[in-house]
């Protein structure tokens, strides 16, 4: 998903365009099945994917939102500005109180309690199925994208190369080797992480040590998406694409 409505499919050979019905900025897509897909952006704007065609849902609000994931068809949180969260309950969004006026950018639901959002300052909020409350993420850097593996392997990544990891009990820093700003991160395993960020940065992590990988662009990317070790795609500026064979 992108600017002005953008939506791309890939079809396991080539990406063609579907119809979203908008011409709002999208900031993020989250797939649940081929019939359950969200996507956010601009102005509230919420759209779900039924396997045929995208319909916009109403969303309650008109702030940015920039962060969606799902753990099933009742429950889908989106977060974006001012420390908006919102839930899905299979029929309606409702907000849900962060407790925070900081912009959130990313999310990641485990299960039902323990879903994670994170934002400006090192804002990091934690969902218990009941309340969202925050924990110390020990930094002041922007988190940008977080990724729940298990209730004790999850990332946040950030401005200024931060990657931080949390262990069930408290989030540490890790060693990135870069200040170059970390967009998102998704978690396949314990040992194979992967982190993209500006200037075609991406680094992957074998559950020691995180290290470069040569992208081949110096485009800004904006999100990394696993579905196996040898099927890695990043997506960024002026529509790059980018796929890992392992």
């Amino acid at each position: 998903v992108g600017n002005t409505g953008t939506i791309l499919k890939y079809n396991g050979t080539t990406w063609s365009s579907q119809e979203s019905g908008t011409v709002q900025n999208l900031k993020d897509v989250f797939t649940l099945d081929s019939n359950n897909v969200w996507a956010v952006g601009n102005t509230g704007t919420i759209l779900k994917y039924n396997g045929t065609t995208w319909s916009l849902q109403s969303s309650g609000t008109t702030q940015y939102l920039y962060g969606v994931s799902a753990l099933d068809a009742n429950n889908v949180w989106a977060v974006g500005m001012f420390g908006n969260i919102l839930k899905y309950n299979g029929t309606t969004w409702s907000s849900q109180s962060s407790g925070t006026t900081e912009t959130l950018w990313g999310v990641s639901s485990l299960d039902a309690n323990n879903v994670w959002a994170v934002g400006n300052t090192g804002t990091i909020r934690k969902y218990n199925g009941t309340t969202w409350s925050s924990q110390s993420s020990g930094t002041t850097e922007d988190l940008n994208s977080v990724s729940a593996l298990d209730a004790n392997n999850v990332w946040a990544v950030g401005e200024n190369g931060t990657i931080l990891k949390y262990n069930g009990t408290t989030w540490s820093s890790q060693e990135s080797g870069i200040v170059i700003a970390l967009q998102n991160v998704f978690a396949l395993d314990a040992n194979n992480v992967w982190a993209v960020g500006n200037t075609g940065t991406i680094l992957k992590y074998n559950g020691t040590t995180w290290s470069s990988q040569e992208s081949g662009t110096v485009q800004n990317l904006k999100d990394v998406f696993t579905l196996d070790s040898n099927n890695v795609w990043a997506v960024g500026n002026t529509g790059t694409i980018l796929k890992y064979n392992g």
